[in-house]
């Protein structure tokens, strides 16, 4: 794509001057759009920030209240500030993770060796590889290093009594080390007292109707 940079030519992604005649409708069709949506993620984003901050400035003047009334903050710091009527609420959510040190990988071994013997009866080689599947996914580690917590605790949920099981499960407790995340801040409406809730939505991404465009786009 070129970008003019005078009555007769334009510049283009190589920063070659490129002659008018040159550029396509499609080109200059591209220019316009991307130049539009782009000024315009600009001034959201310079909003956004401004946006923030006046929330913050409100989060902390209500702390400050609320500890002047003398009411405690959540251990994990969730909290909720209502108006008065309860229909408009903020809710603060802190997000926590769990990950896994070095006594994960004992942990998990010994849980293997526990599952070794206890199959050997079992002929199909499949079901074997089921259960050693699961033990897998309890300690598989995404991106940010993060464990599947649902799935590591239903490890520490079945019933099985044996001494090398119980002693893996105890190892795998502590291996896990929650980590405190990212903080969100959500805001709920109603419009009396007999609805729920609802979260006002500020991502704009929920406001595109780009399947039905795409889909119109596929069928041409």
């Amino acid at each position: 794509m070129a970008k003019q940079t005078g009555k007769e030519y334009w510049t283009d992604s190589m920063g070659d001057k490129v002659h008018k005649r040159h550029i396509t409708k499609y080109d200059r069709a591209q220019e316009r759009g991307v130049g539009n949506i782009v000024n315009r993620r600009l001034k959201l984003a310079e909003f956004s920030e401004r946006y923030a901050a006046a929330d913050v400035d409100d989060i902390k003047m209500m702390l400050k209240a609320r500890g002047e009334e003398g009411i405690s903050v959540a251990k994990k710091g969730n909290m909720t500030f209502t108006s008065v009527d309860g229909h408009w609420r903020v809710k603060i959510k802190v997000r926590y993770y769990t990950t896994l040190d070095d006594l994960a990988i004992k942990a998990r071994d010994m849980m293997y060796d526990y599952v070794e013997p206890a199959t050997t009866e079992i002929k199909d080689p499949g079901i074997v590889e089921i259960v050693k599947a699961m033990i897998d996914d309890a300690f598989r580690v995404d991106s940010a290093g993060c464990i599947n917590q649902t799935k590591a605790r239903k490890l520490l949920h079945y019933h099985i009594k044996t001494t090398k099981w119980l002693e893996a499960r105890e190892l795998l407790i502590q291996s896990m080390k929650s980590q405190r995340g990212k903080s969100y801040v959500i805001a709920e409406i109603r419009d009396n007292h007999q609805q729920d809730h609802k979260p006002i939505i500020t991502d704009i991404t929920s406001f595109w109707p780009l399947d039905d465009l795409q889909k119109k786009e596929a069928s041409k």
